[in-house]
């Protein structure tokens, strides 16, 4: 098991998980069937990081029944449900070592008139 931070923008929330390894529980915890990963922070002392998983094709989805939220100086809107996860030196998923207390202070939500790049 491995501790994870969900941010849900369809129920506007940031919660502290736990998911098992391996892709299946990724892709079950952001209900998407691909993802793409965004590095949100770095321990210059370690290998460790902690990852954002994000639906691959959320930018396709109709924008009526996408969500999106902003994470910290990231330039681009976030789309649909986002998963945070650490990884070590090989890649594998670890747990993440942000608290969703932290994460929400660096999380916008944003709105359905959003416009979206095609």
């Amino acid at each position: 098991m491995m501790k994870g931070t969900l941010i849900d923008p369809f129920a506007r929330k940031i919660t502290d998980i736990v998911v098992e390894p391996g892709l299946q529980a990724i892709y079950d915890a952001i209900t998407a069937d691909t993802f793409c990963c965004v590095t949100i922070s770095e321990n210059p002392t370690s290998w460790h990081r902690n990852v954002l998983y994000l639906d691959d094709f959320g930018r396709l989805v109709d924008p009526n029944d996408q969500e999106y939220f902003w994470y910290g100086d990231f330039p681009d809107p976030l789309c649909g449900r986002g998963l945070i996860l650490g990884v070590d030196r090989e890649g594998e998923s670890v747990d993440c070592t942000v608290e969703a207390e932290i994460v929400a202070l660096a999380v916008r939500w944003g709105n359905k008139k959003l416009e979206v790049m095609r």
